[in-house]
């Protein structure tokens, strides 16, 4: 492939040339609902207008808020977080995106990453995605597959010397006299040749012709090798809604997550009529690996995401008889009944260091809402991202600086709080400092 294509959100490409077919391609990218396979509680409801992922100038191009990448003419397209524009190299920015997607989209690849951390280092010297994605893959499926490759019981005809299963009658019978002597039988099949094997296949045949990584075309050919006994055919998208995982074959989910995003990524197959490319709604990720730290940390509270907050007549700014205003806050943490803190995350950078006037509306609105259901004052935590220079000025002890509290005349409280994602570049989820901030608020401290 040529040279990388690198964007970062809301700026133009920062590396590699963008021709006129490429560009005539990218016009008609544009960001699909979150499959169901990736999906947490998400309202998407009303979601019609249309989201393209990169914005078009008379002399420029630019990405819209997505992180991912695409193979188009030959060449790698990403779109790399805005949070990591300032850093060094790609390679550290390529890393925070894997982290990203791996966390979104479940990919249990922490194992790997531990393990082959030279290896990784090597490959992120030349800023490619799709490479590490590959060689991700392969990894992950090797592992398994040098544990027992995958089999299961598959319904076929065939025709033996034995009787077993059900004897085909219509067949049977109208057989000539000189194949009396054998069945025509309808029997269980104990194969790897399966839809999962098959997705395998397909996948590591499709990235072996992408590929120019010698490590990654080794591996990926020794997964076709073992895997040859498998019908080799286009894989579309409904064969892979067609998945279904127990627990024979549960340890295979993170090798078939990892297809599903290169074949998406590699545009074999589009799961709507007007999706290409692998692209997640970066805005989205970090709201969800927020969500995933406090689910993860804290215990004996209830941590609601995406729940609506109905109000009606007992609120002071709604009439009696007037219909229902619910509202949609990120996390809502209870205790019991009671509601104790509502979170709203906000991927963007504080301008002058402070948060908008539409954030701080938005945030009180619920605050009110949860003062009119619960007769007592509320607090609302605003969470910004931090990494390197990006929202540098947050501290590590926010709770200690009155700046980042904002106390209204009804006694509401709205507090600024940071979530660091450095730890992700070590593929680490949880910011210890934000967790044991928000356990402080909790505990009214």
């Amino acid at each position: 492939m040529s040279e990388p294509i690198v964007f970062f959100e809301y700026d133009e490409n920062v590396s590699g040339r963008l021709t006129d077919k490429i560009k005539r391609k990218l016009r008609s990218f544009k960001y699909p609902k979150i499959e169901g396979m990736w999906r947490a509680r998400r309202n998407e409801e009303g979601e019609e207008k249309e989201r393209y992922i990169f914005e078009f100038y008379e002399d420029r191009v630019k990405a819209n808020g997505y992180i991912g990448f695409a193979i188009v003419d030959g060449a790698e397209v990403m779109v790399l977080p805005k949070v990591a524009k300032n850093v060094s190299d790609y390679g550290e920015a390529i890393k925070l995106t894997l982290a990203m997607i791996g966390y979104t989209c479940g990919l249990n690849i922490r194992n790997i990453v531990d393990r082959e951390k030279i290896t990784i280092q090597k490959m992120l010297r030349s800023p490619t995605l799709y490479e590490v994605l590959v060689f991700f893959y392969a990894k992950a499926l090797l592992d398994q597959l040098y544990l027992g490759r995958n089999r299961d019981y598959r319904y076929v005809y065939s025709e033996e010397k034995y009787l077993k299963g059900k004897l085909v009658l219509t067949r049977q019978i109208l057989k000539p006299p000189y194949k009396w002597l054998t069945f025509n039988i309808y029997h269980a099949r104990y194969s790897i040749d399966n839809l999962l094997n098959r997705i395998f296949f397909y996948t590591a045949n499709v990235a072996l012709k992408k590929t120019f990584f010698p490590l990654n075309k080794r591996l990926l050919k020794e997964i076709i090798s073992l895997l040859d006994e498998a019908y080799c055919r286009t894989i579309d998208y409904k064969d892979l809604e067609r998945v279904v995982f127990t627990r024979t074959n549960e340890r295979f989910r993170t090798p078939y997550s990892l297809a599903r995003i290169i074949l998406r990524g590699l545009n074999i197959y589009r799961a709507e009529k007007e999706a290409y490319g692998f692209f997640i709604d970066t805005s989205w990720v970090f709201e969800y690996l927020v969500y995933k730290a406090l689910m993860y940390s804290l215990k004996g509270y209830a941590i609601l995401y995406q729940e609506k907050l109905a109000y009606g007549s007992r609120n002071k700014f709604v009439k009696e008889g007037n219909s229902v205003i619910s509202m949609i806050p990120d996390m809502i943490i209870k205790e019991g009944d009671e509601i104790r803190l509502v979170i709203d995350v906000k991927y963007k950078e504080l301008k002058n260091k402070k948060p908008s006037s539409n954030d701080i509306y938005q945030a009180y609105s619920y605050l009110r809402a949860i003062q009119a259901c619960q007769d007592s004052p509320s607090k609302l935590v605003l969470v910004y991202p931090k990494y390197g220079k990006y929202n540098e000025f947050l501290t590590k002890k926010p709770m200690a600086n009155k700046s980042y509290r904002i106390k209204f005349f009804d006694d509401n409280e709205i507090i600024l709080l940071p979530y660091n994602l450095e730890h992700l570049k070590e593929f680490k989820l949880i910011d210890e400092d934000f967790i044991k901030n928000i356990e402080r608020i909790l505990k009214r401290q």
